[in-house]
Order: structure tokens, then sequence, then C-alpha cells
């Protein structure tokens, strides 16, 4: 079974969209400054989400493209909310979180 995942990257980025770099030199919600991380939605409407959240984001959407990416589904990891640290969304983000990022 396939699973379809969003990315959303500027336009003049879109050839990088998945080398991780941008995570990689300014950290990210689930990585630290130094690891490269790829992140993705799950629908169409959350890239934009996730993008518009920031303050910044006003007519910035002409600049980036949407790029499904598709990958088995026995990729995915799935974790038990048991196993995810307590303190997982209270910034700044626990470097507990980074064993998950496997």
């Amino acid at each position: 079974m396939s699973v379809t995942a969003w990315r959303i990257v500027r336009a003049k980025l879109a050839a990088y969209a998945f080398d991780g770099e941008g995570a990689r030199r300014f950290g990210g919600r689930w990585n630290s400054k130094g690891t490269r991380m790829v992140y993705t939605a799950g629908s169409q409407a959350l890239a934009v989400l996730e993008l518009l959240v920031h303050p910044e984001a006003s007519d910035v959407l002409k600049h980036y493209r949407l790029i499904p990416v598709a990958f088995d589904q026995a990729m995915v990891k799935v974790l038990a909310p048991a196993t995810i640290p307590a303190n997982w969304e209270t910034p700044p983000h626990s470097p507990n979180c980074s064993r998950h990022r496997r």
C-alpha cells in the first residue's frame, strides 16, 4: 500500500525539496540545527496551513510549489502515545524528542 504525503517549498528551491538542508541549517519543530529533516503533511490543505501559521506568510503562496511524495506504508512508524515524552510540545523542544526521529 502506498501513502502520499505533501511537501510545500519555495518554487526556487523545489529541486532541493527532499535534501533536508533547510532543517539542518535552521532547526525545526522536530529537529535541532545540524540534523537533516524533511517535513511533510498528510494533505495539501495541511501543508498549506503549516506554512500559513507563520506571520510572514501573507502573499507568500505564489512563491511555493506543492509536491506529492509517495512511499510504502511499511516505512511509516506509528508511535504509541506512552512512548512520546510528556514535554514534547513545550518550547524549547526537548532533546528527548530526538529519540523518536528514526
